[in-house]
This record gives structure tokens, C-alpha cells and sequence, in this order.
């Protein structure tokens, strides 16, 4: 799955330990120095909170509806700046008011999904 993808959910999973549900978000290409990856990321990060808020998830699986949610961005380069600022945003305006919380996971960079 890439960002790209814009109207997929690229993985969902359970963590038991901390009982809270996992959009994992891909992403392995470098994000540039002048934000022209800014409209995938917002496109991509909006489906992710149709899925969770507007009932997909709680449809596709009803076991997990009253679970914590966490967006995962999986990445192999680091956010630019103007991709920070805009998740930042994000943050504040529409995952924590929905009590989504948001989580980076740094891969290594010889590491690429398929």
C-alpha cells in the first residue's frame, strides 16, 4: 500500500497489550522540500478518519468499536516541515477532538513494502 493510495486503509490492527486499534498509514518515499506530497498525506489521513468515525470500522468490526484509536504513519524518510505543520493541524483541529491519537514509526531505509 503507498499514500498514494488514497481511499485505502492500508492495515488495521489490535493491539491487546494497550487495547487499542491500529490504522497504519505507509509511506516510503521521501516526502521532498517543497510539500508536493501535502495533498496525498491530508487525502490519505482523511480517509483514515471517514473509516474511524463515520462507521466502517465499527462495521467491519464490531469487537473493536470501543477501543482507542491510533493513526500510525510507517515511514523510512521523516516528515518535511510543511507535512509536520499540516499533521500538527490535524492534530488539533481533528484527531484529538475525536480522540484519535497519532503515531510515527521510523522503518529502515532499506526497508521497502510491497
Amino acid at each position: 500500500m503507498a499514500i498514494e493510495k488514497h481511499h485505502i486503509v492500508d492495515a488495521i490492527a489490535y493491539d491487546p497489550e494497550q487495547d487499542r486499534v491500529i490504522l497504519g498509514l505507509m509511506s516510503m518515499g521521501c516526502w521532498g522540500k517543497t510539500g508536493e506530497r501535502l495533498f496525498d498525506l491530508l487525502t490519505k489521513i482523511k480517509t483514515y478518519l471517514a473509516y474511524a468515525l463515520e462507521g466502517p470500522l465499527q462495521e467491519d468490526y464490531p469487537e473493536l468499536s470501543d477501543k482507542t484509536i491510533v493513526i500510525r504513519l510507517y515511514h523510512n524518510h521523516g516528515l518535511g516541515d510543511e507535512e509536520m505543520e499540516l499533521v500538527q493541524a490535524l492534530r488539533s483541529d481533528y484527531l484529538k477532538p475525536a480522540g484519535i491519537k497519532w503515531e510515527q514509526h521510523s522503518l529502515p531505509r532499506h526497508i521497502n513494502l510491497i
